[in-house]
């Protein structure tokens, strides 16, 4: 049901953009879409009991209004449908270990400072800003393997969102996010991108260590 609200909203904004493109032609709007990696940045990490983690594949969605400032700046706000997560591995005496993969998908909204210039037959573009997120969903799948080097589930569920150590991870996010790309004169564009989050996302503050969302991106995008 989520999903399908994202997705429904998503569509209202592609309508609101067609209807007011006539009456503000100096706003573009865009639809952008791609591949994220990402990781948890751990910080505060036990030197005896030493978390460590691993990229984790996923993908992104949604939408941006490229409002111009001046000739060559804009203010580029959005709305994206972002998977997020890590994989992590807690190792005690190996092969021990507990291995967990949390997916979780965010509703984010960033603002971005944007600069642009002509180069060749297309537009070279860059910029970055802050952003904010909330947690919508996603999975979390936690394995134990012993000293044999034999695996067991754990956990196998869907992520729960909240402040305390009973939850998965917190609701809320922010951090900062910087990107760059190239748009044809047909509106077409290719982009990527980076953003590191600034909010510990664990709720359990009594034990390390500290997560931050760490993401890269890279897609496809049309502006109109």
């Amino acid at each position: 049901m989520k999903k399908i609200t994202i997705f429904n909203t998503l569509m209202l904004l592609c309508l609101f953009a067609f209807a007011q493109k006539e009456s503000e032609p100096g706003i573009t709007f865009g639809i952008k879409a791609g591949a994220t990696f990402s990781k948890f940045s751990l910080s505060n990490n036990n030197s005896e009991t030493r978390y460590t983690a691993s990229s984790l594949t996923s993908f992104y969605a949604g939408g941006t209004v490229n409002i111009p400032l001046f000739s060559v700046l804009s203010i580029q706000p959005g709305l994206l449908f972002v998977g997020k997560g890590s994989n992590t591995q807690l190792p005690f005496a190996p092969p021990t270990s507990i291995n967990s993969q949390l997916s979780p998908f965010y509703l984010e909204i960033p603002m971005n400072l944007m600069t642009q210039f002509e180069l060749g037959p297309g537009t070279f573009f860059v910029g970055g800003g802050p952003y904010f997120s909330f947690g919508l969903g996603g999975q979390i799948k936690k394995t134990f393997v012993d000293q044999a080097g034999a695996s067991e589930i754990g956990k196998d569920a869907s992520i729960q969102f909240g402040s305390d150590a009973s939850h998965d991870l917190k609701k809320t996010d922010f951090g900062l996010n910087f990107l760059l790309g190239y748009q044809l004169s047909n509106g077409v564009n290719i982009h990527g991108g980076y953003s590191f989050g600034l909010a510990n996302i664990d709720p359990d503050y009594s034990a390390p260590p500290s997560l931050k969302n760490s993401v890269i991106y890279i897609g496809l995008g049309y502006s109109f």
